[in-house]
């Protein structure tokens, strides 16, 4: 890219491409003509008294449609040259352009906000007729004119006036036909609501209310004595239905009401214990019954003198149903209930561990009912047995009940146990990176279950914070199929004092700077003193990813799926946009948006951040379900394409796969080729000058290149990748002690600081 004053501009209000504000970037700091103007255009910006050319100025300088013409490059080449030496030799002219190009930078970056009020106006413009407004016009549907007779001349062959048929406005959008409906439906609430309030002053709200006595069909119930069982209770009903049944439903029974096991049942003579009545209604907090100490039956009315209502039989509590169920005479039968042995245990409710903080961040829950990733509301009571899942570049927070504050940074996913009685908080996370604070009080503590490492963490002051990265991570080459991943768990102390009590273990003081470390099955052990890493600032996410961010806000709403919606975001016609939306659906499940984008020569500039998402998906044990989708859409080239997303090992290099890599940039398949290129910048931090987007035959010099290094061998790895984060020194450890030199198994020594510029495998 050239250096000129509009892509100066353009790279100073941060609107490049990565790559391309990379490259300029390099020119600018690289040139001293440059770097002074840069600062220039920041000072003359500034400038609280600066002059400014007038409105109605002639001339290139002072001429608005000039620097509009300019900003918008529609300016004649042959004049750009004449115009950018004005804005040079002129604070005024350079602060002119310099500034209007930064507020048509932040007015296209952000959506217009339209009141409501205008929104109808807008709505109501365009007559039916003379004299007729839209909201005037009748409901029903009209015949859409053709285009022709839209935009045809506003008169007819007398010349009489024609006017131009309105806008048909949807329903849902007519805030008088919403309000149509709204109306009755409002009187019939008021009604329902002014009928229980006169039913509920009639009498307490049980058997006994003789409305509900009606409803039910039966005219002498009476009221249930206090402390009866549900089950073992039997009704007035149920005792004058069992009276007049006949001999032989009576035999059947007492037959029925010997239990499963055998044996004698209670008499029917029992007395009802007064200790268990009056023990069962102590604590009751039903006050619309009087108390009545059923220590002898009540006397019998009307036609209940021949059946006396049955005392409680709580030993055969399944007896009455079974007689009611096998009578057909019975006008009420209860269900049979089932023996207490057989029935299954009851799953225990949910119950609240802890509350969505975050008003402008995504996190998704698994919804059983929908069987769909569903947006959590704002503000919302968080329940154990959720499943939790944070999407790429948002950072949502938690509260939880035992006073650890969790932001969850990036791609996560994460589940809320149910707390022991008593005890502390507990949060597993299968992936992703967390930071934990308190929130203002000493000795928090939360249960944490990382990819399998148990432990009790402990914020031991009110200001203590750890970072929290948990990965599934397999060496480069290597079939996620062959074998589970290794799981690699870091915990870093990044402020005041941390302890962390291991399951299996004893208590381990972390120290501030210092970071933890498991990896598979070498022994854990904290090294130290680093920097923090860098992705707990949130600073360290680009600007362009953060507007991508807010626009998905306002697009993932909470009543729909966000797989639906992030499928009809994938329409927007801004890249990074697109880009994000693809990367959010891989933590979801939905791995074919991210693999067309492969194909996609617009979106060359993310191509390093989707094969990472991929890369880390198929880690994590997603390759089943991404090769599944690539043999249902690329049959041909699925095995090609499988075996690019798992790397390459420097043993499968020295063999014949670095040939391999260079023979598939000349592949006819973009996707082929994105991914191939994408591996060699990763093994060597090269690109020679290969666009992956441009046809073989465009590309022949930049081929030839990778040609002679594969003739060479130098097709090797840089630095071998590490699952374990890039940690800064802050000193030099001393001798002898374990530090940056020491072997960590599978997953290789904790790397040095990486070097500057972008990363293929952590953007």
């Amino acid at each position: 890219m050239r250096l000129t004053l509009r892509t100066m501009l353009a790279y100073l209000d941060n609107v490049l491409e990565p790559n391309e504000s990379e490259e300029l970037g390099r020119k600018i700091h690289g040139t001293e003509f440059a770097s002074d103007l840069a600062k220039r255009i920041g000072v003359v910006t500034k400038k609280v008294r600066m002059n400014a050319p007038k409105l109605d100025g002639k001339g290139m300088g002072n001429d608005a449609n000039t620097v509009s013409d300019y900003l918008d490059s529609s300016l004649p080449q042959d004049r750009v040259g004449d115009f950018e030496r004005i804005c040079l030799e002129s604070d005024a002219h350079l602060a002119e352009v310099a500034s209007c190009h930064q507020i048509l930078t932040l007015v296209l970056g952000k959506p217009a906000d339209v009141p409501e009020s205008l929104r109808q106006r807008v709505y109501a413009l365009g007559a039916v007729k003379a004299g007729t407004t839209a909201d005037s016009a009748p409901r029903g549907p009209t015949p859409r004119p053709p285009a022709a007779a839209v935009v045809a001349a506003p008169s007819d062959q007398n010349g009489a006036h024609v006017s131009r048929p309105a806008t048909e406005v949807p329903d849902y959008l007519r805030v008088g036909r919403r309000s149509a409906w709204l109306r009755p439906l409002a009187v019939v609430a008021a009604l329902l609501l002014l009928g229980l309030t006169v039913v509920a002053l009639t009498g307490p709200l049980n058997r006994s209310h003789p409305a509900l006595a009606w409803l039910s069909g039966s005219e002498n119930i009476a009221p249930d004595p206090v402390g009866a069982s549900p089950q073992g209770s039997t009704t007035a009903e149920n005792a004058d239905s069992r009276a007049e049944e006949p001999a032989e439903s009576g035999d059947r029974a007492a037959a029925s009401e010997v239990p499963e096991g055998g044996g004698p049942t209670a008499p029917d003579t029992a007395p009802v214990q007064p200790e268990t009545a009056i023990g069962a209604n102590s604590n009751s907090s039903d006050r619309d019954v009087a108390p009545v100490l059923p220590i002898e039956p009540p006397a019998p009315t009307g036609d209940q003198v021949d059946s006396p209502m049955p005392p409680e039989t709580p030993t055969v509590p399944e007896a009455p149903n079974a007689a009611l169920a096998d009578d057909p005479s019975a006008s009420k039968p209860l269900p049979v209930v089932p023996a207490p042995s057989a029935a299954p245990p009851m799953p225990r409710a949910p119950i609240e561990v802890g509350r969505f903080l975050s008003d402008d961040q995504v996190l998704a829950h698994w919804s059983e009912g929908d069987r769909s990733w569903l947006r959590v509301p704002s503000r919302s009571v968080l329940l154990s047995g959720q499943q939790l899942v944070t999407l790429p570049v948002f950072r949502p927070q938690i509260a939880l009940a035992s006073g650890v504050q969790v932001t969850f940074v990036g791609e996560s996913a994460a589940a809320l146990p149910e707390p022991a009685a008593d005890g502390p908080s507990r949060l597993a996370i299968e992936y992703g990176r967390i930071m934990a604070v308190t929130v203002g009080a000493a000795g928090a503590q939360v249960e944490l279950d990382l990819a399998g490492v148990r432990g009790l963490l402990t914020l031991v002051d009110a200001d203590s914070a750890v970072a929290i990265s948990v990965k599934q991570f397999l060496p480069p080459g290597a079939n996620p199929e062959d074998g589970p991943p290794i799981p690699v768990v870091e915990i870093f102390n990044t402020f005041g004092r941390v302890t962390w009590d291991e399951a299996e273990g004893s208590r381990v003081e972390i120290p501030v700077g210092h970071v933890r470390i498991y990896a598979g099955s070498d022994p854990p052990d904290t090294y130290g003193p680093f920097a923090p890493p860098e992705w707990i600032d949130a600073r360290s996410l680009r600007e362009i990813e953060r507007q991508a961010a807010a626009t998905l806000d306002r697009v993932l709403v909470e009543d729909k799926p966000l797989s639906l919606s992030l499928v009809e975001t994938l329409e927007q016609p801004r890249i990074e946009i697109r880009s994000l939306a693809a990367r959010c659906l891989v933590p979801l499940g939905e791995f074919e948006p991210i693999l067309k984008e492969l194909n996609d020569p617009q979106q060359y500039s993310y191509w390093v951040y989707g094969f990472a998402s991929l890369r880390d998906a198929m880690q994590r044990g997603a390759h089943l379900e991404i090769k599944e989708v690539l043999e249902r859409t690329r049959p041909i080239e699925a095995g090609d394409l499988y075996r690019l997303l798992q790397g390459y090992s420097p043993e499968q290099l020295a063999k014949e796969d670095a040939a391999n890599l260079v023979r598939h940039l000349e592949s006819e398949q973009m996707d082929i080729r994105v991914l191939a290129f994408q591996n060699l910048y990763a093994i060597t931090g090269a690109m020679e000058f290969y666009r992956p987007e441009k046809r073989p035959e465009g590309s022949r010099s930049s081929i030839q290149n990778w040609k002679n290094r594969l003739a060479k061998g130098t097709i090797v790895y840089k630095s071998l990748p590490s699952a374990i984060e890039a940690y800064r020194p802050l000193e030099r450890p001393p001798a002898g002690a374990a530090g940056l030199s020491e072997p960590r198994g599978a997953v290789g020594p904790i790397p040095p600081p990486p070097p500057p510029g972008p990363s293929a495998l952590d953007p």
